[in-house]
Order: C-alpha cells, then sequence, then structure tokens
C-alpha cells in the first residue's frame, strides 16, 4: 500500500469513527500505464498530495468532500463527492457508466 494511501485510509477512519459519513467517489485508472494524480482538497494548494496511480488499479472512497485532480500535471479539474471518476486514454472525466 502506497504511503499517501495509508495516510488516506487514516483520514478517513477517523472521519468514520467521529461519526462524519464517508461518501466520497471512486478514482479508477482504466488505462495499461500509471499516471501521476495530484489531488487538492478544500481549495488549498498548500495541501496538495501526489501520488502514482497504476494501471487498471481503483481507490474508493476517495476526495470525502470532492477535490481537484489532475493527471501527469495537467489542468486541475473539479470533482464533487459522489461521483466516480475514471482516467480513460489519458484523461480524467466522470465514469462512463454515470455520462
Amino acid at each position: 500500500m502506497s504511503h499517501f494511501l495509508m495516510v488516506y485510509s487514516s483520514m478517513l477512519l477517523g472521519a468514520i469513527a467521529f461519526g462524519q459519513s464517508a461518501h466520497g467517489f471512486t478514482l479508477m485508472n482504466n488505462d495499461a500505464i500509471s499516471y501521476r494524480i495530484e489531488v487538492i482538497e478544500n481549495e488549498q494548494p498548500e495541501y496538495m498530495v501526489e501520488f502514482e496511480l497504476s494501471a487498471g488499479e481503483e481507490i474508493a472512497e476517495f476526495c470525502l468532500d470532492g477535490c481537484n485532480l489532475s493527471v501527469d500535471g495537467g489542468d486541475f479539474i473539479p470533482f464533487s463527492a459522489y461521483r466516480d471518476v475514471e482516467i480513460k486514454n489519458g484523461k480524467i472525466q466522470l465514469a462512463t457508466s454515470q455520462v
């Protein structure tokens, strides 16, 4: 498990323990290559997190309150919670099942 996922999992468990609902979205990499993902939550760039998402990897309950995502240093795109997001052909977008 990557360092990011361990830290993020700890934050999620903390939110659940204090009675906050945990309803983020799922981030899926549907491509055959890995990508560098940058995440900014709560509109605070100073707290940007960066990690690698491997080919075919999926992270559930991600960005509990929504966030801005970037793939490989591209433009940041805002996504709200309760939506699933995928990487397809190097682009980040709402999951096909939700379009």
